[in-house]
């Protein structure tokens, strides 16, 4: 940013006024800085009120094997282990590591899946990058289930410091500990405003009332998000978007929100399950 800043400073001035430019980049840079500190010093904090900051200090000190493995779940047995070009061990970086913890993961669940061919981190720097495959959704989700959208009912302002929430009642788990009948909230930043005006994420989802829906979530993410902004969680139980599907009259997914992912596309709930079931089948065969 600094080496913009400066470029873009030396050609629009005077040779005089370079040096002025110069100190102007530097200025910025430092106060970018800061703003990241700051930032990483807020969600640090907020690991340390869940009680995961134990998960946090031992993943920054992991120092992961050679990373020979790639999340790639084959139409049979348990996933499939490619090379990377990069085999040198390498430290978690301080993102990574608040991502993971945030999660829910220390380093024993690295190593563990490691040794089943499955590279978490590598799967969390793609969810968190927004370039993730379904596999990875599906791993480090702790809520899948299938529900349907009710209507929410009518509350005073939520103390989470979301504006609105969408309702579901859960028909299936597939993971996760949300029985079925149950009732899951999925908070939005959506809604209207305490000063009365109206606020509309697009990438938030939309759904049908009555309509059905395979829902990919994080309640520990939603967790840390709420922690992060000095709020508390609301009830019911809520979680965060990983990724909505509502489910076609034929049984196939049609992808609604969580952004796109990449490898092949869910097709139906029971492909979801078997990939959930040959993840878990390859972490417990190394128990």
């Amino acid at each position: 940013m600094r080496a913009l800043l400066l470029v873009a400073c030396v050609l629009a001035v005077s040779q005089p006024d370079i040096g002025k430019c110069q100190a102007r980049a530097t200025d910025v840079s430092q106060r970018a800085a800061a703003q990241r500190i700051h930032q990483q010093q807020q969600r640090l904090k907020a690991l340390e009120l869940r009680g995961r900051a134990r998960h946090y200090a031992s993943l920054r000190r992991a120092r992961p094997g050679p990373r020979p493995f790639d999340l790639a779940v084959p139409q049979q047995g348990p996933p499939r282990i490619t090379t990377d070009s990069d085999s040198s061990p390498q430290a978690i970086t301080a993102e990574t590591a608040i991502n993971l913890a945030a999660l829910g993961f220390d380093a024993s669940d690295v190593a563990h899946a490691e040794k089943a061919g499955i590279d978490l981190v590598k799967a969390a720097r793609h969810v968190f990058s927004g370039s993730p495959t379904a596999q990875e959704l599906v791993l480090l989700a702790d809520t899948v289930v299938v529900a349907r959208a009710v209507p929410a009912s009518p509350q005073s302002p939520r103390q989470d410091g979301f504006l609105s929430e969408l309702r579901f009642e859960v028909l299936e788990r597939i993971k996760g500990t949300s029985s079925s009948g149950s009732q899951i909230s999925v908070p939005l930043r959506s809604g209207t405003n305490p000063d009365g005006t109206r606020l509309r994420v697009t990438s938030e989802p939309t759904v049908v009332q009555g309509a059905t829906y395979l829902l990919i979530l994080s309640k520990n993410w939603y967790q840390q998000l709420t922690v992060e902004s000095g709020k508390r969680p609301s009830t019911p139980p809520s979680a965060s978007v990983l990724s909505v599907y509502q489910l076609g009259d034929d049984g196939s997914l049609l992808h609604r929100s969580g952004g796109s992912t990449s490898g092949i596309a869910l097709r139906s709930v029971t492909e979801v399950a078997h990939i959930h079931e040959r993840l878990r089948g390859a972490l417990n065969a190394w128990d």
